[in-house]
């Protein structure tokens, strides 16, 4: 069943990790995708995979930077407030429950989970629905980075999450 066969969506951070695995179920099932990352090359790539059996195209954007921001992503709310639509943010369950040595990150995602909340209660009679999907620890690059930042190199993410995950939020780690 394509549900969103005709619709168009903006990934960004589709270069690599779950903003690249998020770019490809929809393209597949028909909808226009616009692929946007600040690292070119992995977006060319998720391009490449798109297009061979859908429609994509890329745009740059640095999502730290406002006037690259202005260009890719406000403006979709205020074409939306013309048709509805949905916006779905990827934030994290460090933003729910926190992860030991990662303030600025666990910061950022629940500022994510707040601005989708108060964008929801915002345009909500308006048509247009906003969710966040907070997912838990996904095997990449970027978690065992952390992981290694949060703990000094002394813990893998694998141990921290399982630890987490037994409602051990230190799992008798030091740190």
């Amino acid at each position: 069943m394509a549900l969103v066969k005709g619709l168009a969506a903006i990934v960004t951070g589709a270069a690599t990790g779950i903003g690249h695995a998020t770019a490809l179920p929809p393209a597949a099932e028909g909808a226009q995708i616009i692929v946007s990352d600040s690292e070119s090359k992995g977006d060319l790539e998720t391009v490449s995979l798109i297009k061979k059996n859908g429609e994509a195209i890329f745009v740059a954007a640095d999502v730290s930077k406002h006037t690259d921001v202005s260009a890719l992503m406000q403006a979709e709310i205020d074409n939306m407030l013309k048709t509805g639509g949905t916006i779905v943010n990827l934030a994290s369950i460090a933003g729910l429950i926190g992860f030991p040595g990662s303030s600025p990150y666990v910061a950022t995602k629940h500022s994510v989970i707040d601005l989708t909340r108060n964008a929801a209660l915002e345009y909500a009679r308006s048509g247009i629905r906003l969710n966040a999907v907070c997912s838990g620890g996904i095997d990449m690059r970027m978690l065992e980075s952390l992981a290694d930042q949060s703990t000094q190199g002394t813990q893998t993410s694998a141990r921290i999450l399982t630890a987490m995950s037994l409602g051990d939020v230190f799992g008798g780690m030091t740190f």
